[in-house]
């Protein structure tokens, strides 16, 4: 009985969320909007690169979803219009938090600033400005749910951010082959096998999946043999076959007591695959240091 309850709860609410996104025709007016967007020029980052920040700042008491929202929820977006010859080359989010029923939903409270990195394409004429525009989509939560947009432009100029603070930044730290991940296919789970960096001393280790519908999203089981850590992931209900890969974000707390992340990529294999093919990472990232 209970686990029908606990399904009635789920449906309610995704039933809530589901209509939620139909305000995001209709957004609230800005003076009510629990959310503000900006959009904050961070400069020419050499001759033929841009950096761009996206800066939410969530009022108290609600949260956004990240890209992928867990178990219930709006992913948020950021749809960009870049001007002939610009190029989109990544998009850094940081690592999301843990909100909502049995902590299954990811997002962020407070303030979450998104860089992007724009390019200019091989052959495109050199820039001294960059007018950039960007419609950024979010559902916003606390006792109810409505979702939200703001549209943002912006105008980058040669020598941007040398006079003012920029947004802060991803910090290079240990890569993702630190943590030597390897993913092993089980009944119902993939076992996510991780080495941390002995230098690190971690604590507090978590690890929120990139893709929505492969895995349930509350807090995963984690065990700790020796120096490994494992971290079993459960299927996303109705699931039956696991996935080809694990892909997600990995947080921890290091030793100076900053919270830490790194994205993980590692192939599923079956228990008695001698290949080891998931122990080399799909990706090799950087690891996000946020202060």
């Amino acid at each position: 009985m209970s686990a029908r309850r606990d399904r009635r709860r789920r449906l309610a609410v995704a039933l809530c969320l589901a209509a939620a996104s139909l305000v995001a025709a209709s957004p609230l007016p800005a003076a009510e909007d629990p959310v503000r967007a900006a959009l904050l020029p961070a400069g020419f980052d050499g001759p033929a690169r841009v950096r761009v920040a996206v800066r939410l700042t969530i009022d108290p008491g609600w949260y956004i979803y990240w890209t992928n929202p867990g178990d219930a929820g709006l992913p948020s977006r950021i749809r960009w219009s870049l001007p002939p010859g610009v190029a989109l080359r990544n998009v850094e989010w940081p690592p999301p938090e843990r909100f909502g029923l049995d902590s299954a939903s990811l997002g962020y409270a407070g303030e979450v600033v998104v860089i992007a990195t724009l390019e200019s394409r091989p052959g495109a004429a050199a820039r001294s400005t960059i007018d950039l525009a960007a419609r950024v989509e979010w559902a916003a939560c606390a006792e109810v749910c409505v979702a939200g947009r703001s549209d943002l432009r912006a105008t980058v100029r040669a020598g941007d951010g040398g006079g003012r603070p920029r947004p802060a930044m991803p910090v290079r730290s240990p890569t993702a082959h630190d943590w030597r991940p390897e993913a092993v296919a089980l009944p119902g789970s993939v076992e996510l096998r991780l080495t941390p960096p002995p230098s690190e001393g971690v604590t507090g280790i978590d690890f929120f999946p990139m893709e929505g519908g492969v895995f349930h999203h509350r807090p995963p089981a984690l065990e700790r043999h020796g120096g490994k850590v494992t971290i079993r992931l459960l299927l996303a209900s109705g699931r039956t076959a696991e996935p080809r890969a694990v892909r997600g974000v990995l947080t921890w707390v290091d030793r100076a007591g900053r919270r830490s992340a790194t994205t993980i990529a590692a192939r599923v294999t079956t228990p008695d695959d001698e290949r080891a093919v998931s122990r080399t990472p799909l990706r090799e990232t950087g690891v996000l240091v946020i202060r």
